[in-house]
């Protein structure tokens, strides 16, 4: 008598299983830097430098993302394929763009490129830090740096909206500048401005 095979049923990973071997895999990999910042003398990861091996790590894994941008965010949204509605979303807040000697389109593709490049940084963990010359000066979290710029620039847009002294935002945090803020203190300051913005908080500092 011919026995029947009995097919079992195989276990979908999860998006966070899958997403999280990706990170495993692209961490033993040495990916190289190519954006170099010759203003400030480090260098960063591009697009390029990654998302190629992300894109096919995503195929062997059945993940796909999705990059998506509003006026008060982008999103960067991992979905498993073999369970679409089994997703992670990523997010950051967006400041308006302002790039010297660049057109408005110009620089809304920098913004993208930009915000990009820093979801799929912090979606899969690449990790700086962990990929610095060790025979070089250790540089500052280029991924930080980045957060900053951004929350500067949403603190720019807010103390003009609430018509907020610059002076009085520096003495609160106790700074010469607001350029010197660090970036606990920008996203603090960006809560307390919204809370103004809001009519919720009239007096900010």
């Amino acid at each position: 008598m011919e026995e029947k095979k009995v097919e079992t049923k195989r276990e979908i990973k999860s998006v966070y299983e899958k997403l999280q071997k990706c990170r495993a895999i692209l961490g033993d990999k040495k990916i190289a830097k190519s954006g170099k910042n010759s203003y400030s003398k480090y260098e960063y990861f591009e697009l390029k430098d990654f998302l190629p091996i992300v894109n096919k790590l995503f195929e062997e894994n059945k993940l796909t993302s999705i990059f998506n941008l509003n006026k008060e965010e982008a999103t960067l949204k991992i979905i498993n394929i073999e369970n679409i509605s089994d997703e992670v979303v990523f997010s950051v807040p967006v400041a308006e763009a302002q790039i010297s000697g660049c057109s408005p389109i110009q620089a809304l593709g920098g913004q993208i490129t930009y915000l990009r490049r820093y979801l799929y940084i912090n979606a899969l963990e690449i990790a700086e830090s962990d990929m610095q010359n060790r025979e070089k000066p250790v540089e500052k979290n280029v991924a930080e740096e980045e957060l900053k710029v951004i929350y500067m620039s949403k603190v720019d847009s807010l103390i003009a909206e609430t018509g907020t002294d610059y002076e009085d935002l520096n003495k609160h945090f106790k700074v010469t500048s607001s350029k010197d803020l660090n970036l606990a203190q920008l996203k603090e300051a960006v809560k307390i401005l919204e809370l103004k913005k809001s009519k919720q908080k009239e007096e900010v500092f």
